[in-house]
């Protein structure tokens, strides 16, 4: 009897120490993102970072890192929910993230947005696995010519398990040879543009 309850008493310690130690999602996604540095950010070439504006919205931010069951049941829930997929710095450097989201959390302050779901998606995609398939199937089902891969950074707007809105990356631009791609370095007018596109999003 004394040794059942002695492991029971253990458990508990363990569960509760558990519990006690979890993580605040809005800490994780800061210490994911704190990857970014004036250093690093200078020494792979990224010489249009702000890395001022970065920092300014790592300390006051709406993104919550979120399992992809969590981002699941978000997504095929009845309320309002904004999903961003993203990468790891870690993992892999992504420009268009890194200068996306101090634009973004911008945009979810001035609408009222409190939290925006961040998903890692570098791993999944890579191995191409369950969750991503479910990922992309919800995706395709509701966006016919999405196209074959999850792009990052790509925020949705989903409700009522249909997706409202979506934008991928920065702002696109085409060259004179007919190749398109997405700007990294902004002047404050793309920027404002940017922001314009979220907060159009966030309001529909």
């Amino acid at each position: 009897m004394k040794k059942i309850i002695a492991i029971t008493l253990v458990m508990i310690f363990i569960l509760l120490v558990g519990c006690n130690n979890k993580k605040d999602p809005q800490e994780e996604f800061f210490e994911d993102y704190s990857y970014y540095t004036k250093e690093r950010t200078e020494a792979i070439g990224w010489d249009w970072f702000d890395i001022e504006e970065f920092n300014k919205m790592l300390e006051d931010h709406v993104f919550y890192k979120s399992s992809f069951n969590e981002v699941k049941k978000e997504m095929e829930g009845k309320e309002r929910v904004v999903i961003y997929f993203g990468y790891k710095p870690e993992l892999y450097q992504c420009p268009y993230c890194a200068a996306a989201l101090p634009i973004l959390n911008e945009a979810a302050k001035e609408c009222n947005v409190q939290k925006i779901l961040y998903l890692d998606i570098f791993e999944i995609r890579k191995n191409d696995t369950a969750e991503y398939k479910w990922l992309k199937e919800f995706i395709v089902k509701q966006i016919p010519d999405f196209g074959d891969v999850i792009k990052v950074p790509d925020i949705f707007v989903i409700e009522n398990g249909k997706i409202i809105d979506h934008h991928l990356a920065t702002l696109s631009y085409t060259n004179e040879d007919g190749t398109t791609g997405f700007l990294k370095g902004m002047t404050e007018e793309e920027k404002e543009q940017l922001k314009q596109i979220y907060v159009k999003m966030f309001n529909k």
